[in-house]
Parts: C-alpha cells; structure tokens; sequence
C-alpha cells in the first residue's frame, strides 16, 4: 500500500500541462464552431405555443372524442337511452297504451 500511495504523491506533485499544439487546434476548433452557430428562425406565436403546449396531441384527442360523442349520440349502443328516437321518431300515445297494458294498471274501474 506504500508503494502505491508513494506513486500518488508522486502523480500528484508533477505538473501536467497539455502540448501547445493540442490548445491551439481546440481553440481554432470552438472559434469555428461559434462562429458557425446562428440564430434559429423566430418562430410565430401560434408556433411558438403550439410547440410549448404540445397541442397536437391534444387536439387529436379531443377530435377523437367529439366523434365518438357524435356517433353514440346518433347511434347508441343497446340498452342506451336513445334522445333522437325518443325526440323525432316516438309515438308517445302507443307507448303509453302498451305500458299500461304491461304494467296490469291499465285496468277501467268497469271492469273489476
């Protein structure tokens, strides 16, 4: 353990400079490299939100939610309450005639 703590001390004491050579080409290769960056294109503000608030994915959702509305809307699935049948195309009297018939309180006083 000596000998290693002796090649430490001794790893630790010299100073390690890099070739000038090898600064000189980083330093010509970082100049390069700023000097070649430029600013990106200003984008919109549409853009520019669109891109914060990821709204495609949001939009595609909701798009994807209003025509399942629509279409349950128009054509639900058995067992579902049906609003446009009900509305437009019901005979609500026949209804009533055949509840009253099922339901055994449909009966005239007369007839007891």
């Amino acid at each position: 353990m000596k000998e290693v703590d002796q090649l430490l001390a001794a790893a630790q004491s010299e100073e390690h400079t890099p070739p000038h050579a090898l600064m000189a080409r980083v330093l010509l290769d970082a100049d390069r490299i700023q000097q070649a960056r430029t600013k990106p294109a200003r984008r919109g503000f549409f853009r520019q939100l669109s891109d914060e608030l990821n709204l495609w994915p949001m939009l595609g959702g909701l798009a994807v939610a209003c025509s399942l509305g629509f279409w349950v809307g128009i054509d639900p699935p058995m067992g579902l309450f049906d609003p446009i049948e009900t509305v437009f195309w019901n005979d609500s009297f026949t209804e009533l005639e055949e509840a009253a018939e099922l339901s055994g309180f449909g009966w005239d006083l007369g007839e007891i």
